[in-house]
């Protein structure tokens, strides 16, 4: 009985931590990925002490590239303009806080620091909660996308001189090109046209108001300097999770009976623990 109540505290703290827009602390020597709540403060430690060190810290892309994010250097820091205006770096613990954190935050962060001429380098996975869902190409798992919410999907760094085009179930005789960017001109598939923007700064598409029938296997070819990549991603498209509601009754014959409710549906279960 005793086990239960401690157990339903600690999940009623960390509602109220989460409800609160708690501040989100994560290091680079962690084993488990960093979760930031979007819109609130991400607070990363890369060194406990800055003093005769140099930092170097890169964001991965996943053609292999990195784009540096902050460098420091003899006491002075150098911020690049996607992170200036909503960062601060504190000298005094290696510490730095992005403030608002954005869905472009989530990724692969590359830390790389010298020391008394040793070099080391650690990386750390960043991932961005909040409605909206981001993807990658090539990712090893399925993308998971909320039914009438908005889905992120990075494909390149750059869209310079890119031929990219974005196909839909490739392989089946019902396979459409559902976007195409050619020298800086877009086409789009009826399917989104009237609920998408393709961001050429970042190569991102974002599509709004997901719908069952967005699910399918997505196929990337785009072409560069001749040489054609491509890079799949599996889209699911489900119902969002609403909230639960947990009650607890326990008898004086020591058997607990838990009822877990969701509002916004019928469904609910029954848990006997004696």
């Amino acid at each position: 009985m005793e086990m239960i109540r401690e157990m339903l505290l600690i999940s009623a703290l960390m509602l109220l931590q989460m409800a609160a827009g708690v501040e989100r602390v994560c290091r680079f020597n962690q084993a488990d990925p960093c979760y930031a709540a979007l819109g609130d403060k991400l607070s990363l430690q890369l060194v406990s002490n800055t003093r005769h060190q140099e930092l170097h810290l890169y964001k991965k892309f996943n053609n292999h590239n990195k784009q540096i994010i902050l460098s420091v250097a003899n006491n002075n820091e150098t911020k690049h303009d996607y992170i200036r205006n909503r960062c601060e770096f504190i000298l005094d613990n290696g510490t730095l806080i992005i403030n608002t954190v954005t869905r472009a935050d989530f990724g692969v962060y590359l830390l790389k620091h010298y020391f008394r001429g040793r070099t080391a380098s650690k990386d750390l996975q960043v991932n961005v909660e909040g409605v909206e869902q981001i993807c990658w190409f090539d990712q090893p798992d399925p993308c998971y996308a909320a039914l009438g919410h908005k889905l992120y999907l990075p494909m390149v760094q750059d869209t310079r001189d890119l031929h990219l085009r974005l196909y839909k179930d490739f392989y089946s005789p019902s396979s459409i090109t559902v976007f195409e960017v050619n020298v800086n001109k877009e086409t789009k598939d009826e399917s989104i046209r009237s609920r998408s923007e393709f961001f050429y700064e970042n190569g991102t598409l974002i599509i709004t108001h997901m719908s069952r029938a967005d699910s399918g296997t997505y196929e990337l070819h785009h072409t560069v300097s001749g040489t054609v990549y491509d890079s799949r991603l599996r889209v699911e498209v489900e119902a969002p999770i609403g909230s639960v509601q947990v009650y607890v009754n326990c008898s004086s014959s020591h058997t607990h009976k838990s009822l877990c409710v969701t509002p916004c549906t019928s469904d609910s279960f029954m848990i006997h623990d004696s």
